[in-house]
């Protein structure tokens, strides 16, 4: 395998890529730093620049290896401190940006990446067609000309298309406008490249979902006629926010989405507490139906035997704390009622009359 081909090569590329830069930005780099990669490089170009035949080509790429990975610890330590010293920048977008440099293309002018060229040739012809769709008679601002029930034909698909290209005006704004804060900090990853053109596309869907949900439009026309507060861009304004922030319209789908379940969830637990309800009710007077019954039954038995003297003291006590019991379970915290008197019968009437007599 060719020598130029190892990881001690990429990692002397970023190495100088990150000396250019740090002496370009007017960054202090240590001069024995400087002085180490300079002897490496010199080192690995004269292995690898050798002049040799097939047959020596063999033993010297052994030779040459075991000499350079005797000094794979000090490039790592050389690489490491220059990171730290430009930091935050970071050495792939340093190397990026330099073989950017050095590429002669005509288009360089737009970006200094291709992803940047891209988004700005995507965001001119966004708004070279807003303008151009704006300049059609069907395009009038009227809330009827974007509605998709109202409007048909070429009328309906010339105002979409006018709002789809002010939900990618928005779009390709907020990216060109992100991606040059990672340029400008040299932190740009190519790796997060179709990342960007996700959040582009969310932006259209998010822009032309906010323009067709919401009917600003409506809110400030009167009579037909709009109102001088709007002039008819209410929709494109949100189609354009819409496409600027796609995380606003997936927040509010979302708190939608939320709130229509939460509704069918509470309904289901309501209609469920009132069954419950109803069927508690239900048992709850059967069994008052059932201990009325049952007391009653027990004050005429009791009404019964005291009327024939039969009962004792203490059954009637225990007659009165079973309908207590009855009638209310918690009779505990209740006094029993007094004893009623005792019937007197006529032997005792003859007694009493005796020992008053």
């Amino acid at each position: 395998m060719p020598i130029d081909t190892t990881l001690q090569h990429g990692i002397l590329i970023e190495c100088k890529a990150m000396v250019q830069h740090a002496f370009a930005s007017g960054l202090k780099v240590p001069a024995n730093l400087v002085s180490s990669l300079e002897n490496y490089e010199l080192k690995y170009l004269k292995l690898t620049n050798q002049s040799i035949n097939l047959h020596q080509l063999e033993d010297n790429q052994s030779n040459s290896f075991d000499s350079l990975q005797n000094h794979a610890h000090e490039l790592s330590i050389i690489h490491n401190q220059l990171t730290d010293i430009i930091a935050p920048a970071k050495p792939r977008t340093i190397l990026l940006l330099e073989r950017e440099a050095q590429r002669c293309i005509w288009l360089k002018f737009l970006g200094p990446v291709p992803l940047i060229r891209q988004m700005m040739i995507v965001a001119l012809v966004a708004l070279i067609s807003f303008i151009t769709l704006s300049l059609s008679s069907y395009v009038n601002g009227m809330p009827s000309n974007f509605s998709l029930l109202d409007n048909s034909g070429i009328s309906l698909l010339i105002n979409e298309l006018f709002l789809l290209s002010a939900a990618a005006i928005g779009a390709s704004f907020a990216g060109l406008f992100k991606a040059n804060y990672y340029i400008k900090n040299r932190t740009f990853d190519e790796v997060y490249g179709s990342s960007y053109w996700v959040r582009f596309v969310l932006g259209l869907l998010s822009g032309i979902i906010l323009a067709s949900l919401i009917p600003i439009e409506t809110f400030s026309e009167n009579e037909g006629k709009m109102t001088a507060t709007l002039h008819g861009l209410g929709k494109p304004v949100l189609a354009l926010l819409g496409g600027f922030s796609a995380s606003v319209v997936y927040r509010i789908l979302y708190r939608l989405a939320g709130a229509v379940e939460s509704i069918i969830q509470s309904d289901s637990k309501e209609t469920s507490e009132m069954q419950e309800t109803v069927t508690k009710s239900r048992v709850n007077e059967q069994l008052l139906t059932e201990r009325m019954q049952i007391s009653s039954k027990l004050t005429n038995l009791q009404h019964k035997l005291s009327s024939q003297n039969q009962l004792p003291e203490e059954l009637m006590n225990e007659f009165r704390r079973i309908q207590q019991e009855l009638i209310n379970p918690d009779f505990d915290q209740f006094e029993l009622p007094e004893q009623p008197p005792k019937p007197v019968n006529n032997q005792d009437n003859k007694t009493n009359l005796e020992k008053t007599g």
